[in-house]
């Protein structure tokens, strides 16, 4: 099994667009992955990481993020920055609350914020969000839906089955 260095370098050398670094119990992301600029995919899923660097806006060609399985209990700022993001993958953690910072990710096709601990979600956090497609807020303590969660007619799946 390759290590967390050697699939870096090998990133590097092949000029690869995805990163696979799964289930390697990492609590800190190694400073290395914000330096591949060229990446589109990159998969931190099944790890214990509870915040990403500031550097991490220099990935500004991801377009899939795949966060799931982790510790976060707030979706890293960082993350709202990288404006090519079409797929953000966030199940699995501890988060307690969405911002208002989702207006800014436009092109964003897919977002999974399913098991964590969202009780309550603001009106308008994803109205701006015309290209979504796939929704997946399933298996948190929902107190209550935003009335326009009812107006996005895009969506082609909305998944909020709520935990009692």
């Amino acid at each position: 099994m390759a290590t967390i260095r050697e699939l870096i370098e090998k990133v590097k050398q092949t000029e690869t667009f995805d990163l696979v670094l799964e289930n390697k119990s990492m609590t800190e992301l190694p400073m290395e992955v914000c330096n591949l600029t060229n990446l589109k995919n990159l998969s931190l899923n099944g790890n214990r990481l509870k915040n990403l660097p500031e550097e991490f806006v220099n990935l500004q060609n991801l377009e899939i993020l795949d966060l799931r399985n982790n510790n976060f209990t707030k979706i890293p700022q960082v993350v709202f920055t990288i404006r090519d993001l079409k797929h953000l993958f966030l199940s699995d953690n501890l988060i307690d609350e969405i911002p208002n910072s989702f207006k800014d990710l436009f092109l964003l096709k897919s977002l999974n914020l399913s098991h964590n601990k969202i009780s309550n979600i603001q009106e308008g956090i994803f109205v701006h969000l015309k290209l979504l497609k796939d929704l997946k807020l399933n298996d948190n303590p929902l107190k209550n839906l935003p009335e326009d969660i009812g107006k996005m007619y895009f969506l082609n799946s909305l998944n909020i089955r709520v935990l009692c």
